[in-house]
């Protein structure tokens, strides 16, 4: 009987364990694809998926080669849940798009609000008109009678405009801050919904600064790639303006700041061309916390590599952070023998940043992992060679370490009893 018991004992501690492996070894099979999202009247190179965002539920894709309007001009799909496990799509192009505009150069959903960009929309003023100096449009969500629609209601325009400007390349908004990308150049702007007003642009000599922005609170970060550098500015209320505070550079790395995004006090920076382990463009995220090595300090905290690092990989093209989970995409790497089918890493933060799992591009030569934008348990994933995005829920690793031990500690109270 004592035989029997142990055997039972160490067969659920071996139980155990390879159910905390499991949930710090995830894979594909192990992340539940929701939907793949595709244009109802895509063609192939539309660059469907280059640019995703995701609010908990509705998703909004870019489509910044659609030919809707004329070559190029651009659009963005954006998907609601029908309520009967399927999505409801809506095309939304504006209405001045023209040529060349590439609407859908960013994206972004807050509320019952999307904001579409077009970094080389021209723009006419008086009798002047400024090539390539970008827009962005708003849409809002309308009912009318029992008919959802999405209407363009705004339109913002930089305060500066001139040629070459790209305003709208990028685009971040949090409560009542924007922060608009362009080609040197930056703005803030306060409001909410369709009404915006400039407060403040920003500008450097790096031709790639605002090429990526993110706002979160009375924070934002802007890159410069091309700088290798990620600025982080603070909003001083007193003065009503935003300062520049810190500058982040990353210790070796190429093509530093691709990507950046700012959640709470952590911000993580793509550098997707830095070498690794001698493979050229295998990628490296850097990520920084505001009061690493002093208050206000953002020292750096991680350096994250693909646990599988290949020439032109491009890890850390885009890094997403929600709370203490950040997903990474790697859209050039290889699964097998299928080249350029993409990846996405998953990592938790405990003491450190740990990866925790990893979702495969489903088809080869589809570059999953473009572009990223991740929501508590879930992730919107772009594909745009495939000219697709991926919803998937992300499982919670501590749900399957607390049923491993629980399981143990159920076998061992059992056992306890029976040898009463």
């Amino acid at each position: 009987m004592k035989w029997c018991l142990w055997n039972i004992f160490t067969t659920a501690l071996c139980l155990a364990a390879a159910l905390v492996v499991f949930s710090t070894n995830q894979t594909s099979a192990d992340y539940m694809q929701v939907v793949k999202l595709t244009s109802s009247d895509g063609v192939t190179g539309d660059a469907f998926g280059y640019g995703v965002a995701y609010d908990g539920s509705q998703a909004l894709v870019s489509s910044r080669y659609n030919t809707h309007n004329s070559v190029k001009s651009g659009a963005a799909y954006l998907y609601e849940p029908d309520g009967s496990g399927g999505y409801d799509e809506y095309k939304l192009v504006p209405s001045d798009a023209g040529a060349d505009d590439e609407v859908g150069s960013s994206v972004l959903l807050s509320g019952d609000y999307a904001y579409v960009g077009g970094r080389k929309h021209d723009l006419t003023v008086g009798e002047t008109t400024y090539t390539d100096t970008g827009a962005v449009w708003v849409f809002q969500r309308q009912v009318v009678g029992e008919a959802v629609q999405w209407n363009q209601v705004a339109k913002i325009v930089a305060s500066t405009p001139a040629d070459s400007r790209l305003f709208g390349g990028s685009l971040s908004v949090d409560g009542g801050n924007m922060c608009i990308g362009g080609n040197k150049y930056a703005e803030f702007c306060q409001g909410s919904g369709s009404s915006w007003t400039s407060i403040q642009t920003v500008t450097s000599s790096s031709g790639s600064f605002g090429s990526a922005c993110k706002i979160d609170g009375d924070t934002a970060v802007i890159a410069a790639h091309t700088g290798g550098a990620v600025y982080i500015y603070e909003y001083d209320s007193d003065a009503g303006q935003w300062a520049s505070t810190t500058t982040l550079t990353g210790s070796g790395s190429a093509r530093f700041g691709i990507c950046s995004t700012l959640d709470g006090d952590n911000v993580a920076a793509g550098a997707d061309r830095t070498t690794v382990s001698g493979l050229s463009r295998a990628g490296a995220a850097y990520v920084y916390n505001r009061n690493e090595g002093g208050e206000d300090a953002w020292g750096q905290v991680a350096m994250l590599t693909s646990d599988d690092p290949q020439v032109n990989g491009y890890f850390g093209h885009v890094p997403s952070i929600d709370g203490n989970r950040m997903v990474v995409g790697a859209y050039g790497e290889d699964h097998g023998a299928d080249a350029d089918t993409g990846a996405a890493y998953v990592y938790e933060y405990g003491s450190s940043w740990t990866q925790v799992g990893k979702i495969y591009g489903p088809v080869a030569g589809e570059q999953f992992g473009v572009d990223i934008s991740l929501v508590g348990n879930t992730v919107l994933i772009g594909d745009y060679t495939g000219e697709a995005a991926y919803i998937y829920l992300v499982p919670e690793p501590s749900t399957f370490v607390l049923l491993g031990f629980g399981l143990l500690g159920l076998v061992a109270l059992v056992s306890k009893s029976r040898r009463q």
